[in-house]
């Protein structure tokens, strides 16, 4: 089983590495910009075409999709559909506990900027901004969650490059809205990565996960 895990590792080591990078440049410019910088230096871009197309990538992190996805996974893959599930439970569960217990005041760019007399925000239609429980973002864990996990079980590296950028995409979606801060969407990513990866590891070592039954998928159970 240390041979499989070391071989698995290896093989997603790309992903490994472009996720490395990619938040160890996250955390140098967490470190340069002040608390709310972000969220309006992305709403001076703000229009009626950009606001459509951010309200559809904001669909990416929403909770129904990542269900709908893994549901739809078992289709083409049993034990994938598994992982991507449990992914998302033990995701929900982690952002619940920081998001109600450990934050529970953590103020969302709206409720902020009243507070400290800072411009007003520009309001997306369809789009309702909340006031507290910024501290992380669960759209974006939700989106890392879901793309993390699909660039994990997929073996073509140009895929996984392009879920990478579109969970990327769904955390810039959260700050232009106005729904969070940059901080919240970075911790966000690394809760919804460390989901993935860890569930995807757990079950390797799980005897259940390598049974016949977990096996190819629904499609080929319904043609039998």
């Amino acid at each position: 089983m240390k041979n499989t895990l070391r071989m698995r590792l290896y093989a997603r080591m790309w992903l490994i590495v472009l996720l490395s990078a990619l938040f160890l440049a996250g955390a140098v410019f967490l470190f340069m910009i002040e608390k709310g910088d972000f969220v309006l230096a992305l709403q001076e871009w703000h229009g009626p075409t950009a606001d459509r197309i951010i309200w559809f990538i904001n669909l990416l992190g929403d909770g129904w999709t990542l269900l709908i996805v893994a549901l739809l996974l078992f289709f083409v893959n049993i034990r994938a559909g598994f992982q991507l599930l449990f992914s998302a439970a033990f995701t929900g569960l982690l952002i619940l506990v920081l998001k109600k217990l450990i934050y529970p005041g953590a103020m969302r760019p709206l409720q902020y900027f009243r507070e400290t007399g800072g411009p007003a925000l520009h309001e997306v239609d369809g789009i309702q901004l909340g006031s507290w429980h910024s501290f992380p973002s669960g759209h974006t864990a939700a989106a890392f969650t879901l793309f993390v996990s699909l660039a994990i079980l997929n073996k073509n590296k140009s895929l996984g490059f392009f879920f990478i950028i579109l969970a990327v995409m769904a955390a810039m979606a959260r700050v232009y809205l106005g729904q969070h801060f940059y901080e919240d969407v970075y911790f966000g990513a690394l809760a919804g990565t460390f989901s993935a990866f860890f569930i995807h590891l757990l079950l390797l070592e799980s005897k259940w996960y390598r049974q016949k039954w977990s096996r190819g998928s629904l499609l080929d159970r319904l043609k039998r």
